[in-house]
């Protein structure tokens, strides 16, 4: 019995690690997604907005690109 709780515990912890790790990267998305649209609404050159996105969530030059 103490195996069994012990298993279901570990499996509990994990569920719990892989949501938060879920919400954590839909709040990095969702950030990404709205420096790109401001750049868009005022009007922001487009390499100013990679740079941007480069610098400030480190991405690469294609992933910047790509988002």
């Amino acid at each position: 019995m103490l195996t069994l709780f012990s298993q279901e515990e570990a499996w509990d912890m994990h569920v719990r690690n892989r949501e938060k790790e879920a919400a954590e990267k839909a709040a990095w998305e969702a950030a990404i997604r709205t420096t790109v649209e401001d750049g868009q609404d005022y009007g922001i050159p487009r390499e100013e907005v990679l740079s941007k996105l480069r610098c400030k969530y480190g991405l690469s030059e294609m992933d910047a690109r790509e988002k």
